[in-house]
């Protein structure tokens, strides 16, 4: 039986959160699935290995969940050497926070530290006992922000409010409407243990035997569920 994510909002002509695979980045699509096109056993160089393009894992980051975009072009300026973001009309798109926000958070030079905030427009609601994991879009490491993630209990309505995000020094332009800004995970709230189990060891080495002895693929065919998300 399949689950119902609902997204609500007062704001006009924006696009409601898509399913994931709709955002799959164009540099993957181009991508071949092996160094130089085919593949080559023994290579003494990277000729014929493997690329992410084969590694079903990658491509579940991308494809998975919901992914909200930009409704509207934002333009990124330096004014007396600070960042400055612009757009053109409503809805508000983002808000500047104090930065004592990030009370001592660590975050890479290549950031500047003024905290931004995406504004969050949509209500969202889950299913019971399930939460929703709000987080920067996976793999999109091409962006010129970070936003930072959250998890939320969203089966009582997720409200609007802000999603924050951290953004580069290097980058001055139009970060274009369209642009995928978060990714929505929903998952089931259930209690979690951990133990040890030497089994792990001898099943896990007869697997890894297995993928060993063909090219590519034993994953895919052996061990992956496909995820659907409309």
């Amino acid at each position: 039986m399949h689950k119902i994510i609902k997204f609500a909002t007062e704001e006009n002509a924006v696009i409601y959160p898509q399913p994931s695979r709709r955002y799959i980045p164009n540099w993957y699509k181009k991508a071949e699935k092996f160094v130089g096109g085919k593949p080559i056993l023994n290579s003494y160089d990277d000729q014929g290995a493997p690329t992410v393009k084969v590694c079903v894992p990658f491509l579940d980051a991308f494809t998975t969940g919901y992914t909200v975009e930009l409704c509207q072009d934002v333009q990124v300026s330096s004014v007396d050497g600070e960042p400055c973001i612009n757009w053109s009309t409503e809805p508000v798109m983002v808000d500047q926070r104090s930065t004592k926000a990030l009370q001592g958070m660590a975050i890479g030079k290549e950031y500047h530290e003024i905290n931004f905030a995406w504004k969050q427009i949509f209500y969202i609601k889950l299913p019971k006992n399930y939460s929703l994991l709000v987080t920067h879009p996976l793999n999109h490491f091409d962006l010129p922000f970070t936003t930072i993630s959250g998890v939320v209990d969203a089966d009582e309505i997720m409200t609007k409010g802000n999603l924050p995000f951290l953004l580069k020094k290097d980058f001055e332009g139009i970060i274009p409407k369209g642009t995928p800004i978060a990714q929505l995970i929903p998952f089931k709230r259930d209690n979690w243990y951990s133990e040890v189990d030497d089994s792990l060891v001898s099943d896990g080495e007869k697997n890894s035997i297995s993928a060993r002895r063909v090219i590519s693929g034993w994953y895919k065919n052996n061990v992956w569920n496909k995820k659907n998300y409309n």
